[in-house]
């Protein structure tokens, strides 16, 4: 029975050499709760319903909620369309801002009150902002939100500059001209064309990343507007005569906890992998992009691997690699000798 139980010590010693050669044995990886993570955050749209991976890990109801619609430019040649993800956690608020053809503004974002070429829409989340606060214990967060859009009109018409910006802090986008939004280090300029482009939340704050019962409302965590966009896209078409349409998408993935939740499952945490997912998402999703969500989540996770493996998950995972390299090395030579004193 002993020279079986090393036989098979021998085995599973070569199996792990077969692996480690094949690249399927790497210690140094995100754990999955973090790869979810981070596959969520670079993909909104159709992600995972991940959870965000850092304590307290109490259960949580996770839901993706979005808002589909239109928009256009306006008589003064700039339309824009930007998103409010704390209040998108509602239905009952308007948390995307568009214009339509009658905005007459000459120079950007100057006005997201609601009239004067100005619409509101609003998502499908299950959760009324009522149900948010104190007294009926819900509470949220956001795991990841994504706005998306892309051109609708003619070939002939195609032109002009798509603008996307993220607030690298999280001020409010309302007011600001596109010359300011362009200022902007994180903004990016695009060409209108058929592709996505498209632009991501990234927690900018420690507080943002914590259960609120301020969820689903104008500003979240933040504080009490009538709107508090903080992501999206300013329009500047070929000419003010000249109209041209988008189409858009947003989503937003959340976490509900409290009381008055129901079907929540278990959550849990992996600190060192959570810290990796962030520290790369503050450098490569700040600015808006273009092509596939998807794809754009894999890079985001294949970073995020680079970061673990020179950070405190990476030690961890040498420390197993050191281990596992001392029983390749000695292992068989010690079980060789064990041998002969049976």
């Amino acid at each position: 029975m002993q020279r079986k139980n090393l036989a098979s010590l021998s085995a599973a010693n070569e199996t792990s050499k077969s692996r480690k050669s094949q690249g399927v044995y790497q210690p140094s990886e995100l754990s999955r709760v973090a790869a979810e993570y981070a596959l969520a955050l670079g993909n909104p749209f159709d992600g995972p319903l991940a959870t965000i991976p850092d304590f307290p890990s109490v259960p949580s109801r996770r839901m993706r909620c979005f808002s589909r619609g239109t928009f256009s430019t306006g008589t003064g040649g700039f339309g824009f369309c930007i998103a409010d993800p704390y209040a998108f956690a509602a239905n009952d608020l308007n948390s995307i801002f568009k214009t339509d053809a009658t905005y007459a503004s000459a120079s950007g974002l100057t006005a997201t009150a609601i009239g004067a070429g100005v619409q509101g829409a609003t998502s499908n989340s299950d959760y009324a902002s009522a149900a948010f606060g104190a007294t009926t214990r819900i509470r949220g967060r956001i795991v990841a939100f994504g706005l998306r859009i892309r051109y609708l009109s003619t070939e002939l018409n195609r032109g002009g500059i798509v603008l996307g910006v993220q607030t690298p802090n999280h001020t409010n986008l309302t007011g600001l001209t596109f010359a300011q939004l362009d200022a902007y280090e994180c903004a990016a300029r695009f060409r209108p064309n058929q592709g996505w482009f498209t632009a991501l939340y990234c927690p900018a704050y420690d507080f943002e990343l914590v259960y609120s019962d301020s969820m689903g409302s104008q500003g979240g965590v933040f504080s009490a507007y009538t709107s508090y966009p903080i992501l999206g896209f300013d329009i500047m078409s070929p000419s003010a005569a000249t109209t041209i349409g988008f189409e858009y998408e947003c989503f937003g993935l959340y976490e509900f906890q409290g009381q008055a939740v129901r079907g929540m499952v278990p959550s849990m945490a992996d600190p060192a992998g959570f810290a990796a997912v962030q520290t790369t998402a503050q450098s490569t999703m700040m600015r808006p992009h273009t092509g596939s969500s998807s794809a754009h989540a894999q890079k985001l996770l294949t970073a995020a691997h680079t970061v673990a493996h020179h950070t405190l998950t990476g030690f961890l995972g040498k420390v197993v690699d050191s281990g596992v390299s001392w029983i390749e090395k000695e292992g068989a030579s010690v079980l060789a000798g064990l041998s002969t004193l049976l």
